[in-house]
């Protein structure tokens, strides 16, 4: 993954108004990843969100993309 970072920065250097929406922190901590908490599921498959994924998600998009995220449902 740090190859992947490493490339974004990249790009984020040359595009100062590139967004950059990372997830990792809501789906990770320290020692894993999980695409399951309180009960719910977060991904369909490998690359799809549920509906309650997006929904555990739409905060960060909507803060990094407009700032202060309202709160959803």
């Amino acid at each position: 993954m740090s190859r992947y970072r490493q490339l974004i920065a990249e790009v984020k250097t040359g595009n100062r108004d590139l967004k950059i929406i990372d997830p990792e922190p809501l789906f990770c901590n320290t020692t894993e990843c999980s695409g399951y908490r309180d009960g719910q599921f977060f991904y369909r498959d490998d690359n799809h969100l549920t509906i309650a994924g997006g929904i555990y998600l739409a905060p960060l998009i909507l803060d990094t993309l407009f700032g202060k995220a309202t709160q959803g449902p």
